[in-house]
């Protein structure tokens, strides 16, 4: 639903996901492949979660980075 360099948050009906919790993220978009890791860091139960990327290798950041402003520049043609 929504994406940053620092974070993100996703849908989900999940009920045990828990703040605190560490994760791995993975997108697939534009032909782009990404895994992050992350920390669980707010719960909307049956809405999704907020997850704050933790660990992010500069290079990393930058790809993430393209693909905010690629999305966002999309989001702006309609």
């Amino acid at each position: 639903m929504d994406l940053s360099v620092s974070g993100c948050f996703i849908e989900t009906a999940m009920p045990n996901l828990e703040r605190g919790t560490l994760v791995e993220v993975y997108f697939v978009t534009n032909q782009l492949q990404l895994r992050v890791q992350g920390n669980i860091t707010e719960v909307r139960q049956k809405r999704g979660a907020g997850i704050s990327f933790v660990n992010v290798s500069p290079r990393r950041a930058e790809r993430i980075a393209a693909l905010v402003s690629e999305l966002a520049e999309k989001q702006g043609k309609y």
